[in-house]
């Protein structure tokens, strides 16, 4: 395993994100968000977690008590070492 330098996280999820701890978002166009790390978190050691946490609201057409998750994750970092 090797250390994850300056991620970035793409994924799609019906919710509004209203508060975002540990990242912050980059865009936001319809369902697809991107975020990204906080400079203090940046790299993530080999071996290491990185837990998320957020505040969010349902979207529209998405029902309080749905379920729904985000998905299609996609991690990106500027360089693998």
């Amino acid at each position: 395993m090797e250390k994850i330098f300056d991620w970035t996280l793409e994924f799609d999820s019906p919710h509004h994100f209203d508060q975002l701890w540990n990242a912050e978002i980059v865009s936001h166009e319809s369902n697809h968000y991107i975020i990204r790390n906080r400079g203090y978190n940046a790299v993530i050691g080999a071996g290491q977690t990185l837990i998320l946490g957020f505040n969010a609201s349902c979207g529209s057409g998405d029902p309080i008590g749905s379920g729904r998750e985000p998905e299609n994750y996609k991690l990106m970092a500027v360089n693998m070492k």
